[in-house]
């Protein structure tokens, strides 16, 4: 901070960007053991964003699956004997918290993607 030879309020807010940089993203704590490596940054910068478009004919974006969908998404990446584990269960959970993020901020991750087009879950 003393490099940028700044005071006052923008000394402030740049303290303030820098503290919450240094925060654990909102996976980590809960997620943290069942998040592959390459989908760390994603997630983190999927939570932040304003605007997602996603284009994908074969499956119903993560960001708007119900639990029953990303169950069935899940199990096809699977074996047999993984469906009722606990990865299995960690999974899906990890797959609701990255729908219902954007909800926390205030606004519908359904909402934000379809701008207006009504999505039933």
């Amino acid at each position: 901070m003393k490099h940028l030879k700044t005071d006052g309020p923008k000394r402030q807010e740049l303290e303030l960007l820098l503290s919450r940089a240094q925060e654990p993203e909102w996976f980590q704590s809960r997620f943290g053991d069942f998040t592959a490596d390459c989908l760390r940054r994603l997630l983190g910068l999927e939570s932040m964003a304003i605007g997602l478009t996603v284009y994908d004919v074969r499956l119903v974006s993560g960001l708007l699956q119900t639990r029953d969908y990303a169950s069935r998404v899940i199990r096809t990446d699977l074996r047999l004997t993984e469906w009722d584990s606990p990865a299995m269960a960690m999974r899906v959970a990890l797959r609701q918290e990255r729908r219902h993020a954007g909800e926390r901020a205030g606004e519908s991750s359904r909402t934000r993607a379809f701008k207006g087009v009504r999505v039933c879950s």
